[in-house]
């Protein structure tokens, strides 16, 4: 096996242990993070979790999937009751990690 080939079943092996779950974001993203960039970047680097998109709700009450929303969105800043959808490595996992940081 040549180091590459290790590397990408290692990165492969790690991925397709994740699963898909949903979470309410805390008030820190809402007042700290601000937008889905700085928010997805955090939950990567701070938290070891790949937040991918958001659900939002719109002014006349319906909900909207955003995936990965760039600048021209506007549902790229975060409001309250934005719920992220992650890649964890458990429920628990994703739940601990974003109720930890509720201000």
């Amino acid at each position: 096996d040549s180091p590459d080939r290790s590397m990408w079943l290692k990165e492969y092996l790690r991925g397709a242990s994740l699963e898909m779950y949903t979470e309410t974001l805390s008030n820190y993203f809402v007042h700290d993070l601000k937008n889905f960039s700085d928010a997805a970047r955090f939950c990567l680097v701070e938290l070891n979790i790949l937040l991918f998109a958001i659900e939002v709700c719109e002014e006349n009450g319906q909900r909207r999937l955003a995936i990965n929303p760039d600048r021209t969105s506007q549902y790229y800043r975060i409001a309250k009751r934005t719920r992220g959808f992650f890649l964890a490595g458990s429920s628990e996992e994703a739940s601990r990690k974003i109720f930890s940081l509720s201000s």
